[in-house]
C-alpha cells in the first residue's frame, strides 16, 4: 500500500512499517510446535472446523482444545523466559521509541527531541495508544483508524467487536440490490429477499452439508458447511469492494447448486484453518495468538466451561449472525491455559485507560460501519 499512502501523506515523507517483534520476519522465533507439523495440523483439526453453536458439542469442543494450545505453547514458548514473554506490545511500542531516537540522532539532532508520526489501524490502534500512554511527551501526529478499546483489548475479553458486524453483513443485501441484477449474480427483487435467501443457504448447510469429492482448487475432499461459510461471510465485510463481490459468487452458485466459488473461496481466504494446506502454518499464527495472551496476561481468563458458554452468549447478543464465529476469530480462549507473564518493561506501567496529556492530539477515525472495530471504540 506503499503508492497509495504516498498520495494521501505527501510525498515529502517517507513510509516506514515494520514487523511487530515475532511477526513476518522478526524475531525472536515463536513456535508452539517446533519441528511438529503433524501435532499442529492435528490441533487446528479439532479446534477450527466449527463455529461455536454449528452443533451441540462445537462449543464445549473448542474450550478444552484450547488447553493443547495452552500447554504446548507454555512448553515451547512460555514461562518467563520463554520467546513468547519478549513479544508484548509495550515491548514494540519501547522498539518504536528505539527507532525515532536513531533516527534523531542520525540527522545530528538530541535524541529526547524526537517524536513520531504513526498512522495505525485495527490492532494498530492498540500500538499506538500503547506507545502514547508510555510516552505521551513523543507523539508528533498520530492518526488510529478502526479502533479497538484498549482495555477490553489487555484484559483479555474481547467483547467490543461485534456491535456493527449485523449491519456490515446487511449493506452486503443492500448494495446488491441497488447494484441490479447485472452487477450482483445473488440478486432480488428487495435487499429483504436477498437477506432471506442468505439466510435459507446457511439454515440448510447446518444441517446438510454438501460433499464436494473433488475440485480443480484442491486436491483432497470437501464439504460446504456452515462453519466455514460464516467465516467467509466474515471475511468479505473486511473488504466489501473485493469481499461482496466473492460472497455474491459464493452464494449464487450454492443457491444453483456449483460449488466452484465456495471452493475458491475456502482455499484462497484467510480461514483460521485452510483445509487444503498441507497442515502448516506461518510461525506467525502462533505468534499472533501469544502476543494477546501476553499482552492479557493479567486479564480474564475462562476458569470453567460456562464461564465461556457465557461469553459466547453475549457476543451472539451483539451480534446474532457472528456472535457465534468470534471466538475462532479473537482465540482468547486459547490464551486459558498458556503460561507467559512479560518482564516489566514489556507491560503497561499502570491502567492503558488513564488519562495522559500526549504532545500533540491524537485523532481517532472510524468508518461509518466496520465489522469488528465499530464506532463506538
Amino acid at each position: 500500500m506503499g503508492p497509495d499512502l504516498a498520495k494521501m501523506t505527501g510525498n515529502q515523507h517517507n513510509i516506514v512499517s515494520f514487523d511487530p517483534r515475532g511477526v513476518g520476519e522478526s524475531g525472536p522465533l515463536i513456535d508452539c510446535w517446533p519441528n511438529h507439523p503433524e501435532r499442529r495440523a492435528q490441533f487446528e483439526r479439532l479446534f477450527y472446523p466449527e463455529v461455536s453453536n454449528a452443533s451441540s458439542t462445537a462449543l464445549d469442543t473448542q474450550y478444552y482444545t484450547a488447553e493443547i494450545f495452552g500447554k504446548a505453547c507454555t512448553a515451547d514458548a512460555g514461562g518467563v523466559n520463554g520467546n513468547a514473554s519478549f513479544i508484548s506490545t509495550p515491548a514494540v511500542a519501547h522498539d518504536m521509541l528505539t527507532y525515532i531516537k536513531a533516527e534523531q540522532i542520525s540527522t545530528g539532532k538530541p535524541s529526547d527531541d524526537s517524536k513520531i508520526s504513526y498512522y495505525g489501524v485495527s490492532y494498530g490502534t492498540i500500538l499506538g495508544a500503547t506507545f502514547a500512554s508510555l510516552f505521551p511527551d513523543r507523539v508528533e501526529r498520530m492518526i488510529l483508524d478502526g479502533v479497538f478499546v484498549a482495555s477490553d483489548y489487555y484484559n483479555l475479553e474481547w467483547k467490543t467487536n461485534l456491535y456493527d458486524t449485523d449491519g456490515a453483513l446487511s449493506s452486503f443485501s443492500n448494495y446488491c440490490y441497488q447494484g441490479g441484477k447485472e452487477n450482483c449474480s445473488f440478486w432480488g427483487p428487495s435487499a429483504s429477499n436477498i437477506t432471506k435467501r442468505l439466510n435459507n443457504i446457511f439454515a440448510d448447510l447446518k444441517y446438510r452439508p454438501i460433499p464436494i469429492p473433488s475440485s480443480d482448487s484442491c486436491s483432497i475432499p470437501l464439504m460446504a458447511t456452515y462453519s466455514d461459510l460464516k467465516q467467509v461471510a466474515l471475511q468479505s465485510t473486511y473488504s466489501p469492494l473485493t469481499g461482496f463481490p466473492m460472497l455474491d459468487g459464493v452464494l449464487s452458485g450454492l443457491e444453483q447448486g456449483n460449488t466452484s466459488a465456495y471452493v475458491t473461496a475456502v482455499t484462497s481466504g484467510d480461514l483460521p484453518a485452510n483445509p487444503c494446506k498441507d497442515g502448516t502454518h506461518k510461525l506467525t499464527v502462533d505468534a499472533s495468538t501469544l502476543i494477546k495472551c501476553v499482552d492479557g496476561w493479567n486479564g480474564s481468563k475462562f476458569d470453567d466451561i460456562e464461564q465461556y458458554r457465557q461469553y459466547v452468549g453475549s457476543l451472539v447478543a451483539e451480534s446474532s449472525f457472528f456472535g457465534e464465529v468470534w471466538p475462532n476469530n479473537a482465540g482468547n480462549v486459547l490464551c486459558r491455559s498458556f503460561n507467559g507473564k512479560p518482564p516489566k518493561s514489556g507491560q503497561i506501567a499502570g491502567s492503558i485507560m488513564k488519562s495522559k496529556k500526549t504532545s500533540f492530539p491524537i485523532l481517532f477515525v472510524t468508518a461509518d460501519i466496520d465489522p469488528v472495530t465499530p464506532k463506538r471504540g
